[in-house]
């Protein structure tokens, strides 16, 4: 064969199939339903392969674009399912929008060869916000940009544009966590009175919202694992509750899993107190549906809807929030709960593997106490 591949689309079949010169008698299967697509492949499995290299110089905005959309140009996703890493909608659209809002505005027009560590380490540290009038990036923000941009490099290296990734080379900022304030036990109060009729006012009059808040509060569940709750994962008989599923914080659907499904720990557990769990069985023989917390025409609650409904119980209450939004509850459950409970029974309710220090807002008073209430009883 004079060509280094040829191609053929036998009868019956959907997809192209190409056999190499270097491979004869061996038909590939290249996925493709037209020549002009079956050509690219055949192009990249040649460079993939060190049998042919890309000359024409390629800027990273050409060589990116769309990079994590449903198209999959360069078939990063496709790659990921093969090794069974499945990620849902919003991860690909959050590094998508870091590719387009962040790195092909500083550095789409250079060509790839032209990248280097320094000049990516330069745009990493001074990385502004763009939606906060130039504010700096949080550190965190700034490594997934880092994050994202190592993906897209390693990509041009794989199809032989590069011959080295040099985001590699660049050392990732020290995070420092953002210090979420939690409610006292006296605030709790307030936001939560045993009265049944004076909690139902402190949330609107709604028996609806009034659950939502309490289950976090009982359960330190994270946002979108309570909003996804279904009847069939209350035990009344017990006063327990779990979920498989959470409501996705972009998309505001159901999916089914929770932060921690692909890290170990695919549901999450808790009790409920006895007033939560009274107004729980009042909702539920309201409830039409599977769903506990479907909002009108809203669909299951979301954060940005949650977080508007405490402020307005905050304001009935003469409670400034000082920042404060419905993540601070599972703070504030991991903070009562620090030397209540035993410490596996605790992580295993906040779905943790080990302690982590920004959930723990003891004061240096109340820790002291709650050492010496365990050694009393121990």
């Amino acid at each position: 064969m004079k060509k280094k591949y040829r191609f053929r689309k036998q009868k019956g079949r959907k997809y192209f199939e190409v056999m190499f010169a270097h491979i004869p008698g061996k038909w590939i299967p290249t996925h493709k339903e037209t020549e002009e697509e079956a050509e690219q492949f055949a192009k990249d499995f040649l460079v993939n392969n060190g049998l042919i290299t890309v000359q024409k110089q390629t800027t990273l905005k050409e060589f990116a674009q769309g990079f994590f959309s449903k198209s999959d140009p360069h078939g990063y996703r496709h790659r990921l399912e093969m090794r069974n890493h499945f990620y849902d909608e919003g991860f690909f659209e959050r590094h998508q929008g870091r590719l387009d809002n962040y790195i092909l505005k500083a550095h789409g027009g250079y060509f790839l060869t032209a990248l280097t560590d320094v000049m990516i380490e330069d745009f990493i540290l001074d990385l502004k916000s763009v939606k906060k009038q130039g504010k700096a990036l949080s550190d965190d923000s700034r490594n997934k940009v880092l994050a994202c941009y190592r993906i897209v490099l390693q990509e041009a290296v794989r199809e032989g544009y590069i011959k080295n990734n040099p985001a590699k080379d660049v050392v990732g900022i020290a995070t420092t966590y953002t210090h979420r304030k939690a409610f006292t036990k006296d605030e709790l109060s307030l936001l939560f009175p045993e009265d049944d009729n004076k909690l139902l006012k402190v949330w609107g009059d709604s028996l609806k919202w009034a659950v939502y808040f309490c289950i976090m509060k009982d359960t330190g569940w994270r946002p979108g694992e309570v909003a996804g709750l279904q009847i069939m994962n209350w035990y009344p008989e017990i006063r327990g509750i779990y979920t498989t599923d959470s409501v996705d914080r972009v998309t505001h659907q159901i999916k089914h899993s929770i932060k921690t499904t692909r890290r170990g720990q695919k549901f999450k557990a808790g009790f409920l107190e006895e007033q939560t769990a009274r107004l729980l069985q009042q909702l539920i023989t309201i409830t039409r549906g599977q769903f506990l917390f479907e909002v009108n025409d809203k669909g299951l609650v979301y954060a940005e809807l949650a977080n508007k409904h405490l402020k307005s119980a905050a304001n009935r209450v003469n409670l400034a929030l000082d920042g404060r939004t419905q993540y601070c509850f599972r703070h504030t459950f991991n903070t009562l709960k620090l030397g209540t409970l035993p410490e596996t029974a605790r992580l295993l309710l906040m779905g943790h593997t080990h302690n982590r220090p920004e959930y723990n807002h003891l004061e240096p008073l109340d820790a002291l106490k709650r050492v010496k209430s365990i050694e009393d009883n121990g």
